[in-house]
Order: structure tokens, then C-alpha cells, then sequence
């Protein structure tokens, strides 16, 4: 009995050894190794795509909300301006589907320096607001990924920023405006308000 199985043994060791040596059918292994490779790099894609897809949508969300708020900031108070852009953002991105995308911290008002790009919290202006769309881990709401998760890199945090700022010129809200030369040509009739 010890001998057949040292035998039986032997014969696997043999084969194993003559499969690995031998040349015949090299392409089965490497293409089994390659469909591995190009299905990482299909995943890697699918879930990037999806992270810039997302992070569209929340710059979307994020300028329509600023836009928003800092029109209602004109008449209204600070705290209803940043509701308003609050709503908007559920109305773009519902929480349903999304979370929270924006809360009321994310809708900054202050100044913007035109000069240095720069962007200012103050409270109680009504000249520039930020907002931020979040779609982070710490809002439970990361973008998932789909492939990326097999190698336990689970979700994106995304957000984006926008910032909107208003010129205070009365000339702003009064009509027409132009940087240098405006042509009306449709025999349009003007009427105030």
C-alpha cells in the first residue's frame, strides 16, 4: 500500500512538473491572467466614470443653489436665503436618492475679491455666497463604487464648490446691460418694470 501511494504521488509530482515545463498551451494562462487585468482596468473606469459624473451633478447642484440663494439674499434674510438653496439642492439632487447633498452649513455668505479670486466669509452680506455639494462619508452619502470594492476601495467622497458674487451697481437691475455695445434690432418695444 505505501508503495502505490508514493507511486500515485510520484505520477501527480511527474505531471505537474512536465505541465510546467512544457510549452504546450501557454496562451489559456496568460489570456486567464489578462481577462483579469482589462476586467480591473473595465472597473476602474466604470467607477471613475461614475465619481465624474457625480461630481457634475453636484457642481450643477451647487451653482443653481448659489445662484438661488444669493438672489433671495437681495430681498430676503440671511437664514431664508440659505433655506432656499437648501430646497433647490434637494430639488436637483433628492434625498431620496442622493442624502443630503446641501445643508444649511454648506451656504456661506461674505465678499469676493475680485483682484486675488478669493473668497471671504461674513455674515450678513449679501455680495458673494458659497455653497458646497457634498457627497461624503461623513453625510452617509458617498458615491459607491462598483468595482472598485473587490480590492476594498468601498465609495468616492465628492463634493464641489461655487461661488456666485453681484455686482452692487443700480445699473444691474434696471435693464439692459452691455461691457461695450448693445444693438437691438427687432423693433422691440421697451416697457418699464
Amino acid at each position: 500500500m505505501k508503495y502505490s501511494s508514493c507511486v500515485a504521488t510520484r505520477s501527480v509530482g511527474q505531471t505537474l512538473v512536465t505541465l510546467w515545463k512544457s510549452e504546450d498551451g501557454w496562451v489559456t494562462p496568460l489570456m486567464l491572467c489578462l481577462t483579469v487585468v482589462f476586467f480591473g482596468l473595465g472597473g476602474l473606469a466604470v467607477d471613475v466614470s461614475n465619481a465624474v459624473a457625480q461630481r457634475t451633478m453636484l457642481q450643477v447642484t451647487a451653482d443653481a443653489s448659489a445662484h438661488a440663494a444669493l438672489l433671495m439674499r437681495r430681498t430676503e434674510s440671511e437664514a431664508s436665503a440659505k433655506q432656499r438653496a437648501v430646497t433647490l439642492g434637494g430639488v436637483n439632487m433628492p434625498s431620496s436618492k442622493f442624502g443630503t447633498v446641501i445643508s444649511t452649513s454648506d451656504v456661506v455668505f461674505g465678499t469676493w475679491n475680485t483682484q486675488t479670486h478669493t473668497f471671504t466669509a461674513a455674515s450678513g452680506s449679501s455680495d458673494a455666497v458659497r455653497v458646497t455639494a457634498r457627497r461624503q462619508e461623513t453625510n452617509n452619502n458617498p458615491v459607491r463604487t462598483y468595482f472598485l470594492k473587490l480590492i476594498g476601495f468601498n465609495y468616492w467622497n465628492v463634493s464641489a464648490p461655487s461661488v456666485y458674487y453681484a455686482r452692487n451697481n443700480p445699473c444691474y437691475s434696471n435693464g439692459a446691460l452691455a461691457n461695450n455695445i448693445a444693438t437691438f434690432q427687432s423693433n422691440g418695444i421697451f416697457y418699464p418694470g
